[in-house]
């Protein structure tokens, strides 16, 4: 059970987090994973997230189903897929987008004695995008993200930076073939706490910035995330 003290604090950090509404275009995520172990060590996991942008309502739904499984101690490998649900501006139907991942986790703490505290993940992920009202696209994604488990409470720091790199940002069209030309496309950085909500599950409070290099302009975000793993 949380103490008084530590339900302070978590308030702090909520008001602290919507303070960011001040500074910018603001969107609210939120949403929720479960993750089941099968067969032959596999992970299966499924995850809906509500988006939500501040003064113009619904943003994005996204429905994603994920299968992982550890290659060896530290390393994990995984695909996904991803449905995403948004607004379609020309009219008031909605469209769908949709997107392939594969993705190796690296987890080089596992080998060390450090890792039963101090958790540091570093992904690589390889996506492809296709979408009704624009071009496809292929995405290369680097995440580092930290965190730490510490003792006699259930709440511990947690901070990731994500950097986007698209194969085919831009294109030039010549006489006879027309030329991807790739180019930085996004960072986004996230920081928060995660709470320890059972032996199972943990609820994540973030507040993050998602910078558009490509289009110069950036939103802030509010991330609520709970995560079940199913026993």
């Amino acid at each position: 059970m949380l103490h008084f003290s530590k339900m302070k604090f978590i308030l702090f950090v909520l008001i602290s987090m919507n303070n960011f509404i001040h500074l910018g275009q603001m969107q609210y995520w939120g949403g929720i994973g479960i993750t089941k172990k099968t067969f032959f060590d596999i992970k299966t996991s499924g995850n809906i997230e509500y988006r939500h942008e501040l003064g113009n309502g619904f943003d994005q739904l996204n429905l994603k189903p994920e299968i992982s499984r550890k290659i060896v101690k530290g390393l994990d490998g995984g695909i996904e897929y991803r449905l995403a649900i948004k607004p379609n501006n020309a009219n008031a139907n909605f469209i769908g987008q949709q997107r392939l991942g594969i993705e190796l986790s690296f987890s080089p703490l596992k080998w060390t004695e450090v890792s039963k505290r101090w958790g540091l993940g570093i992904d690589f992920k390889q996506q492809w995008n296709w979408r009704v009202t624009s071009r496809d696209l292929s995405i290369l994604r680097t995440k580092l993200s930290s965190s730490y488990d510490a003792k006699n409470t259930p709440i511990g720091p947690y901070f990731s930076t994500e950097w986007f790199y698209c194969w085919n940002q831009d294109l030039i069209y010549g006489v006879d073939e027309i030329t991807p030309v790739p180019g930085n496309r996004a960072w986004r950085t996230f920081a928060g706490v995660t709470i320890e909500t059972s032996k199972h599950s943990n609820l994540k409070l973030l507040a993050g910035v998602n910078r558009r290099i490509d289009k110069g302009s950036q939103q802030f975000i509010l991330n609520l995330a709970y995560s079940l793993s199913l026993p």
